[in-house]
């Protein structure tokens, strides 16, 4: 659903274009300054995505170009998909929490990381890497940025018929580390969850070999003792997971051990009462 104020797209194309009007009306002023701006960014969008994306890509971006890539997905129509979306400035600016005094070339910056390769799939056949972004523009003279998602990665993102996950972007708002938003999709997507999974005050589990986090994280070469990992990742998503109020679920894990070597995670899920404010599994 995009979000509309009044705009002409050809008065928009002409003031863009550098038409040789007589006189610029009032109408190509406030665009000048910013106003008048489509966006197709709201924080109830969705975020769709196909499980391969999820599960498969180690992400080596940071949490603040990684979130910018999950807002400019949720932009996505998925009834007329496109390759291109838009947003402003001020909704990233909002959305992932910069300090208003931001300098534009630190957001420019962010935004360029997302012309990176990110994995998809890597089995016994085949190891397969695709580019998120291959074009960013940043109109100067009005609030908007136009995203081009490369054509490679479109087929994880539009036309979905199965093996999706989606969830609404507002869910990612606030988390500051991006090892929460990773574990917070992977968890989405292995327990499909709804309201309806945690009826009865149901526990839901959710195991993850210490191998697959390291993937998932990309962390394999980071946090070589179980007790860093635990302590920089497994700790940081548990505390930004339970104190976000309106998450669905609260979390807890426990360590899968084999002898005395830790050999997984069991990630436990049950539903938050609101009424009481919880942030405590």
């Amino acid at each position: 659903m995009k979000k509309k104020i009044e705009v002409n797209k050809n008065e928009e194309i002409q003031s863009f274009d550098g038409a040789k009007n007589k006189k610029t009306s009032n109408k190509e002023e406030k665009i000048k300054r910013g106003e008048n701006i489509t966006s197709d960014f709201q924080e109830t969008n969705k975020v769709v995505q196909a499980n391969s994306l999820i599960r498969q890509t180690n992400w080596a971006l940071n949490k603040t170009s990684l979130l910018m890539f999950k807002m400019a997905v949720s932009c996505i129509n998925t009834s007329n998909p496109s390759s291109v979306v838009q947003m402003t400035k001020k909704d990233i600016i909002n959305f992932v929490g910069f300090n208003k005094t931001v300098d534009y070339g630190h957001l420019k910056r962010e935004l360029e990381k997302l012309n990176v390769f990110v994995k998809v799939r890597d089995d016994k056949k085949k190891m397969v890497k695709v580019t998120l972004v291959h074009k960013i523009e940043w109109e100067k003279e009005i609030d908007i940025i136009k995203i081009h998602f490369h054509d490679d990665v479109l087929p994880y993102l539009i036309n979905l018929k199965e093996y999706f996950t989606q969830y609404q972007i507002y869910s990612l708002k606030g988390f500051k580390s991006k090892y929460t938003m990773i574990l917070f999709e992977n968890l989405v997507l292995e327990r499909g969850l709804s309201i309806d999974d945690f009826k009865n005050n149901k526990i839901i589990s959710f195991e993850m070999t210490i191998e697959e986090l390291r993937n998932v994280t990309n962390t394999v070469n980071e946090y070589e003792r179980i007790q860093n990992l635990e302590t920089r990742v497994l700790k940081v998503v548990k505390k930004e997971i339970n104190e976000k109020r309106n998450n669905m679920f609260l979390l807890d894990y426990e360590k899968i051990k084999v002898g005395r070597r830790i050999e997984g995670i069991r990630f436990l899920m049950r539903k938050r009462d609101i009424t009481k404010e919880e942030t405590e599994f």
